[in-house]
């Protein structure tokens, strides 16, 4: 968990130092403004990449890789530099059975939730820690019958609710177009540990005319 973590910061870290380079004065004053209190923004996000797991219970394996993630984020600066944010997320490994083996049962794993929290802006940079509410799912299905094709019998399903935190880092490449990672350790009903980390694109829309506009 900890070696996947370190991963996708250190490949955040690799793509945006480049970039930082080419960084001229103008663009230290775009996002600058960007971070000015008064300025609302909205993120439309993608995961493609996402580790997860399920609280463990005999004979279930509890760690899965989530094939695609989805999030929608609305924040506002209440003061220069510092962010509200309030955002809804869901990811699910579902689609990575698509090419199953129809002879073999198979398991599924998908997470909601809902974060709230507060992020420090420095030009580019944007680091977060936000609480979070939601559930994780576990779904174990049958092998499908050969003979008629049938839809996959579910077998087992488990459903808990989830409490924990959210950390956040992200870069801007560009005002609309953010890239980062997070790590979202969970506690569980039932005293369960379940956790999610992964990369995240998000396209952000920041409601500043000087920014848009040039």
């Amino acid at each position: 968990m900890k070696r996947y973590l370190i991963l996708y910061i250190i490949a955040t870290l690799l793509t945006a130092a480049p970039l930082w380079a080419q960084q001229s004065k103008y663009d230290s004053v775009r996002y600058d403004q960007m971070n000015e209190a008064g300025i609302w923004n909205v993120g439309i996000s993608i995961e493609p990449v996402v580790g997860m797991s399920h609280p463990r219970f005999e004979g279930v394996p509890n760690r899965t890789t989530g094939i695609f993630g989805f999030m929608v984020e609305g924040g506002y600066f209440v003061m220069d530099n510092l962010r509200l944010s309030l955002a809804l997320g869901f990811v699910n490994n579902e689609w990575g059975n698509f090419f199953a083996d129809p002879l073999e049962a198979i398991s599924t794993q998908g997470h909601f939730k809902v974060k709230l929290g507060a992020h420090i802006h420095r030009g580019r940079w944007d680091v977060g820690a936000r609480l979070l509410v939601g559930n994780t799912t576990y779904k174990l299905f049958a092998p499908m019958s050969i003979d008629e094709w049938a839809p996959r019998e579910e077998l087992f399903r488990d459903k808990r609710t989830l409490v924990g935190l959210s950390y956040d880092l992200g870069y801007m490449v560009s005002p609309f177009f953010k890239i980062g990672g997070y790590f979202e350790p969970s506690l569980t009903s039932g005293w369960g540990y379940a956790y999610a980390v992964g990369a995240r694109l998000t396209i952000y829309l920041p409601f500043i005319n000087m920014v848009v506009c040039k």
